[in-house]
């Protein structure tokens, strides 16, 4: 299966700006990068984690963003998703889900992550 032509069902997605992998590598408008963050995500009622490679330049809201759809497409109107190191709990801030993998240090290697859920209201 050739990853370049998974998303081109034509239907939008917020996350098509982030590149598609091609050999082991990241490509984005015909440039190939190696500099790639392999992303693993847990969630508290998943059988399994997810795994994805982004570029270093992926804000972490994009990850938030892919890993709420994976895990739950449908979600409830009374909650809300955040992301957490899953190593060193620290949540992530809104602030924080602006910048980059590789400014918030993630640039090498792999990225644990868990997305967690609150109540909506009062957040």
């Amino acid at each position: 299966m050739n990853h370049n032509e998974d998303a081109q069902d034509g239907a939008p997605s917020a996350l098509e700006d982030v590149p598609s992998r091609v050999n082991g590598q990241e490509r984005t408008d015909g440039a190939v990068r190696s500099s790639t963050v392999e992303v693993h995500c847990d969630y508290i009622s998943a059988d399994e984690p997810i795994h994805r490679a982004f570029a270093n330049e992926t804000l972490l809201g994009a990850v938030k963003l892919w890993a709420r759809q994976e895990f739950v497409p449908n979600p409830p109107s009374d909650k809300a998703y955040y992301l957490n190191d899953d190593k060193t709990r620290h949540r992530f801030t809104a602030e924080e889900e602006q910048r980059t993998l590789a400014q918030l240090g993630y640039e090498h290697g792999a990225a644990h992550f868990r997305l967690n859920e609150e109540q909506a209201s009062g957040a």
